[in-house]
């Protein structure tokens, strides 16, 4: 039987590129030193109709991680909710951010799942306290009301109030139209 030497040059050549950390590691392959990962935000303060951002940051023994991350977060109705503008590369800082939008009042949470790098191990970390207020009602404002009419006839008004919404109200009998807790009131 006859051995090639090109063979043995190969398994060499292999074995000493490894040894250097020149050969290629699969993708999504993670290190084996340990790193963690934190979440925290900025929405102390914010309201409905507003924004906010998580931030992860990853840490890791040898180093300033590199690498990316997943973003997964959840709305105060436990569905889940898109960032409208995120990074899910880490900067020279080892962050990356997730940026909430048309925010609704109530707690949202967060998980970032860092995928690892060549040094360091995957990791993941979440924040559940990101508490978004009810936005405080102004005094309403009524519009579309009609600038004529017969009486009898029927009209639609819109009531708007910052933090409530849109309500409205149909009247055949257009005599009365007041607003209270419960809305608009047309009698």
């Amino acid at each position: 039987m006859k051995r090639s030497g090109g063979l043995i040059i190969a398994v060499l050549t292999s074995v000493l590129a490894l040894s250097l950390g020149l050969w290629p590691i699969a993708a999504g392959a993670a290190g084996s030193t340990a790193s963690a990962t934190s979440v925290s935000d900025n929405a102390a303060g914010v309201v409905a109709g507003g924004s906010f951002t998580f931030t992860a940051t990853v840490t890791g023994s040898a180093g300033t991680p590199t690498g990316d991350l997943t973003w997964s977060v959840t709305a105060p109705n436990s569905n889940p909710v898109s960032c409208s503008t995120s990074t899910t590369t880490l900067d020279g800082s080892g962050q990356a951010t997730c940026t909430i939008t048309s925010v609704v009042a109530g707690t949202y949470s967060a998980t970032a799942n860092y995928l690892g790098d060549l040094n360091d191990a995957a990791s993941s970390g979440s924040d559940s306290t990101a508490t978004v207020g009810q936005a405080a009602p102004t005094s309403p404002s009524i519009s579309d009301l009609p600038g004529s009419g017969t009486y009898g006839s029927s009209f639609t008004a819109i009531v708007a109030t910052n933090g409530d919404g849109a309500k409205s109200g149909v009247s055949s009998t257009p005599t009365f139209c007041s607003v209270g807790s419960d809305g608009l009131t047309v009698t």
